[in-house]
């Protein structure tokens, strides 16, 4: 299979270069870095990434404060400055030459792409609930991202507040995850998410921040992050991200999960498992005094060991009353001076994938895709460093499964019951906007 020849240049002398290399089919130099004091080969590719070579500005997008599209130039001059691992893919060249070979003999299966369903409108959200800023009425354009915005150190009151958001949006997303099964569309699983957000008291963060239509993300097989819910239903087989975050009481709890619809096949189950796996051991590693830089290199260190890729462009990020702020929390290996204070909080959400970890986004400007349309995983959690180590604060727990198993039937019957929310309502003229390519930051 293409696996077999998946080759890690970590593990190859330092004078010999690997036979594979030369079947590259990109552009590419070799260079040496001393890292964790072993030699190493780096190829250093000149990839493309979201197709606009031409430009040289860093584009972020307006949405979850972990996009950077990058020109070419634009990407080279970044990854200088911070050592994020734009050009440091290890074992790149056998994963090239072994994805190459699989595209031409798949052995695994072979998917038809996602295609984009039918979006219907926005879901209204009950007068009494707390809106966050940007989904005020009358709100005015911000720099939506966050990123810029300093990290700040909680107090006791702030703290409290993040956990009461994390294990809500705990809540939220394993009963959203109840309900994952062939057949179902993800715009039938946003109508769940959105109600049980409202009806629990909060704002669903997603809804109309930056003209997002939706109140969750699915993210479908290729679809790597902020995929929009549509008509499409769930198949056999796929397997779906469910990204959840809401705001309570004036703080935001951000946590998601990727499940399996149905029977799915080894690969996929090894994907979601090593992402999963990747998660977890970056969470162990964080606490007082840590650089936040030793999360891109347990991600990294795992991620290779399975011969997944790491989609880079995408970083976890600081969260409070803030949906984003700084730091940005990279999953690749990086040279951030960053150092991890009690009272911080925020979100490490490592994104896999099974071949290329290129990625490309659809005219939608939200949908992010891998080029080759192999198939990407993703696992996020919300942290508190504490003086002594960190808490999840997304941690989904048996008392927490108790509480909605307890409060399902009640919650169904007011659904059915129509007294959740008030009916559907017109796009908001920032949606609007947005649909016409106005909104775009």
């Amino acid at each position: 299979s293409a696996d077999s020849l998946f080759l890690d240049l970590n593990r190859m002398p330092a004078f010999v270069l690997p036979p594979t290399a030369f079947f590259v089919p990109l552009v590419g130099s070799l260079r040496l870095s001393n890292r964790q004091t072993s030699w190493k080969f780096h190829l250093v590719l000149a990839q493309r990434q979201g197709g606009r070579p031409e430009r040289d500005s860093l584009e972020e997008s307006s949405f979850l404060g972990d996009k950077r599209l990058f020109s070419f130039r634009a990407r080279r001059s970044y990854a200088n400055q911070t050592g994020a691992g734009f050009f440091q893919p290890s074992c790149q060249a056998g994963r090239s030459f072994g994805i190459s070979l699989g595209n031409l003999f798949p052995t695994v299966r072979d998917d038809p792409k996602v295609k984009k369903g039918i979006v219907s409108p926005e879901l209204a959200v009950p007068a009494h609930i707390q809106r966050p800023p940007y989904a005020r009425p009358g709100a005015k354009r911000q720099n939506l991202m966050g990123m810029g915005v300093p990290i700040d150190i909680k107090g006791p009151s702030a703290v409290a507040k993040m956990r009461a958001s994390g294990a809500l949006a705990a809540k939220i997303l394993y009963y959203a995850g109840t309900l994952v099964k062939p057949g179902i569309s993800t715009d039938e699983l946003d109508q769940a998410v959105h109600d049980y957000t409202v009806w629990n008291g909060a704002y669903p963060s997603p809804l109309n921040y930056d003209g997002f239509p939706k109140s969750v993300c699915t993210s479908v097989n290729e679809v790597v992050c902020h995929g929009i819910p549509d008509s499409r239903p769930l198949q056999e087989g796929d397997i779906v991200n469910i990204d959840v975050t809401c705001y309570l009481n004036g703080f935001h709890g951000d946590t998601n999960a990727t499940f399996f619809v149905g029977q799915v096949d080894e690969q996929s189950r090894r994907l979601v498992e090593t992402t999963r796996e990747a998660l977890s051991a970056a969470i162990d590693i964080c606490g007082p005094g840590q650089k936040f830089s030793k999360i891109g290199d347990v991600i990294s260190e795992i991620a290779e060991r399975d011969r997944f890729g790491i989609v880079a462009e995408y970083c976890g990020h600081g969260i409070g009353s803030e949906f984003h702020t700084d730091p940005c929390v990279y999953h690749v290996r990086n040279e951030s001076s960053d150092v991890m204070q009690p009272g911080m909080t925020f979100t490490i959400e490592p994104m896999l994938t099974e071949k290329s970890r290129r990625t490309a986004v659809w005219p939608d400007n939200w949908t992010v895709v891998t080029v080759d349309g192999g198939r990407s995983a993703q696992f996020e959690h919300t942290l508190l460093i504490t003086e002594d180590g960190c808490d999840v604060l997304t941690m989904l727990t048996p008392e927490l499964i108790e509480v909605v198993e307890k409060d399902r039937e009640k919650f169904e019957k007011a659904r059915a019951d129509g007294t959740v929310r008030p009916a559907r309502v017109e796009p908001s003229n920032t949606l609007k906007q947005r649909r016409k390519g106005k909104g775009f930051i």
